[in-house]
């Protein structure tokens, strides 16, 4: 990495922090670029490059004027201002996009198994190669929980799959960086897993019955789960 790039990086983070913690709320102005500058002990070109990261992301607009406003990054981001967010230190915005997040990954997966019901036999074999792989980990000793969170990740990405729909394998392959780190916590806690493997084993029979209206339901027990155990750990 080139030593501009570095420093773009960090001015890019502190501006994103003042912006996400509040310090700068939307509809400011941001100072003069050459202020800017000064402040940070960077370059005018360096000072330009985050500008126009922290543009792209959504978290300022650029007036033709040629003064900056801060924008409603909430309304305004794009995907990546929630990864800015989880690693940020604005707590009660974390806790909400979080839960935002769970709800919104909720809804995409129902609304896959409501499109799934034209799958074939044969699309279930990854699911249950899947599901027969967290046994062995479960029969395991002192397997990694790591291992678990991303067997666990595969399967819900093989339940959207079975949708056929692109756009679905592709939103929840948006949230990985976020769902990655959260269900790796969620499987320190040892108590959860029996529930997650019996659930697990319940909406691939329930798949295998074609009985749909089962398989939403343990699937949305099965994340509400998820999401009263993780709020508490994060």
């Amino acid at each position: 990495m080139k030593k501009t790039d570095n420093f773009t990086e960090k001015l890019v983070k502190a501006l994103q922090n003042q912006i996400i913690s509040g310090q700068l709320k939307p509809g400011d102005r941001l100072p003069p670029l050459r202020e800017i500058a000064l402040v940070h002990s960077v370059s005018r070109s360096v000072v330009n490059s985050a500008i126009s990261a922290l543009s792209a992301k959504g978290y300022l607009r650029i007036n033709p004027r040629h003064f900056i406003i801060v924008n409603d990054f909430l309304k305004n981001g794009s995907l990546s201002v929630l990864e800015d967010i989880f690693h940020g230190d604005n707590h009660d915005l974390r806790r909400k996009m979080i839960k935002d997040t769970l709800a919104c990954r909720l809804m995409v997966e129902i609304d896959a198994l409501s499109q799934a019901e034209s799958f074939s036999v044969l699309d279930l074999v990854t699911l249950q190669d899947l599901l027969s792989k967290e046994k062995l980990w479960f029969s395991a000793s002192g397997a990694p929980a790591e291992e678990l969170a991303a067997l666990d990740l595969q399967f819900h990405e093989a339940l959207i799959g079975l949708s056929g729909n692109m756009v679905s394998s592709m939103l929840y392959h948006t949230f990985h960086y976020l769902a990655q780190p959260m269900v790796s916590l969620f499987y320190q806690v040892p108590s959860v897993i029996p529930f997650v493997l019996e659930k697990h084993v319940q909406i691939v029979d329930d798949l295998v019955r074609r009985d749909f209206p089962s398989a939403r339901s343990r699937l949305t027990d099965l994340l509400r789960h998820g999401e009263r155990e993780i709020l508490p750990i994060l």
